[in-house]
């Protein structure tokens, strides 16, 4: 018996080393039972399932053999990377440059298991230009959603030098020149994200300085020092993701969402850039992938040097959404692991737009509240 079982162990450490064969862990149960079979594998893209589970076999350690579409998943130019502040090269790339920022567009709220987004609706107006090393093209606006973590001190995507946010938003923005986001993530330069670090408003908090993590890292000689930045409050922000993620939890989709269908929400606000962009547009950037299958390697990403604050109760609201699974977000997080920028990890190269030690932006585009 003895024999028997330290050749099934060798047998599973062997078909796992050379990715001819995944286990999975039955119905994400706390005590995990893993089998000796190819279950998770699925060869029609379309049917593929991913999830943020670190011990399941369709966890992001395991994206790229889930499927032959996300083959890239393993790739060298993958993303969330760690931004190494100071070594981070300066460039005279200008500032971003966006039409209708004050604008707000009409959006719609839409959950397929994982994060939940808000989509722009058709008509919008709101363009992004002089995306670095992109400056003939123009990107509309399109899309908004945000990641957290398991813990508050490890929810974002990227990090800077090493420290995490509690939450992470993206905006994306898509190369005019295509019809839509599915079309347009294929090709390199389709896609712009821009990415924001987002903070928790405290009840009791006894400085402005906020919160990244429980505390904000100490960068004083760093370029990715936060100290000179203005955070601003992102009411709105806070307000729809209280307000509409809270609804999510009421919808009877659980059984629906393994069926590859979503659940859709109608939102009657609406918002603009200047709701959640910080006060000072300073950024990093680097060329790199989606965070999410099938990571296809044609997202610029633009990182703001400066953090944006959320409510506490947004943040509650948000880690309450239910998964595919009907567990709460925040049980698994919905952060893919740091892909570059780390020890063991491929290099990358990044830049900013800014000289460090400049003060940022202080002020509001836009003049209004609420």
């Amino acid at each position: 018996m003895a024999i028997r079982t330290l050749c099934l162990i060798a047998a599973v450490i062997l078909g796992c080393s050379t990715g001819q064969v995944v286990y999975r862990s039955k119905g994400f149960k706390d005590n995990f039972v893993f089998e000796f079979d190819e279950i998770c594998k699925e060869m029609d893209c379309n049917n593929a399932q991913y999830n943020y589970h670190r011990n399941s076999c369709q966890g992001p350690h395991h994206w790229s053999q889930v499927t032959p579409c996300w083959s890239k998943c393993s790739s060298f130019h993958q993303s969330p990377v760690n931004i190494l502040t100071n070594s981070a090269l300066y460039r005279p790339l200008g500032n971003l440059q966006f039409s209708n920022v004050c604008e707000r567009v009409g959006i719609n709220l839409t959950h397929k298991g994982h994060t939940p987004h808000f989509y722009v609706r058709e008509n919008s107006s709101v363009i992004l230009r002089n995306v670095p090393h992109k400056s003939e093209h123009c990107y509309v606006f399109r899309d908004i959603h945000v990641h957290l973590g398991r813990t508050e001190g490890r929810g974002s995507e990227h990090a800077f030098d090493g420290a995490f946010s509690p939450m992470e938003v993206h905006l994306v923005f898509m190369n005019t020149k295509y019809s839509s986001i599915r079309e347009a993530k294929r090709y390199l330069g389709g896609l712009a994200v821009i990415g924001v670090m987002v903070e928790i408003e405290k009840k009791k908090r006894k400085s402005n300085s906020g919160t990244r993590g429980g505390r904000r890292p100490k960068r004083s000689i760093s370029c990715g020092n936060t100290d000179v930045c203005r955070v601003k409050r992102a009411r709105r922000l806070s307000f729809l993701i209280e307000k509409y993620y809270k609804k999510i939890e009421l919808e009877p989709w659980r059984t629906r969402i393994g069926k590859k269908e979503k659940v859709k929400i109608d939102v009657s606000e609406d918002i603009s850039l200047d709701d959640i962009l910080p006060y000072d547009l300073s950024y990093f950037t680097y060329h790199g992938s989606l965070t999410a299958p099938p990571c296809y390697e044609t997202v610029q990403w633009i990182m703001m040097r400066c953090p944006i604050r959320v409510s506490g109760e947004a943040f509650e609201a948000f880690g309450n959404v239910p998964d595919s699974e009907g567990y709460p977000l925040r049980k698994y997080g919905i952060r893919r692991p740091l892909q570059r920028g780390i020890v063991g990890h491929p290099k990358v190269t990044v830049e900013r737009n800014f000289r460090c030690g400049s003060t940022g932006n202080m002020r509001n585009v836009c003049n209004r509240r609420g």
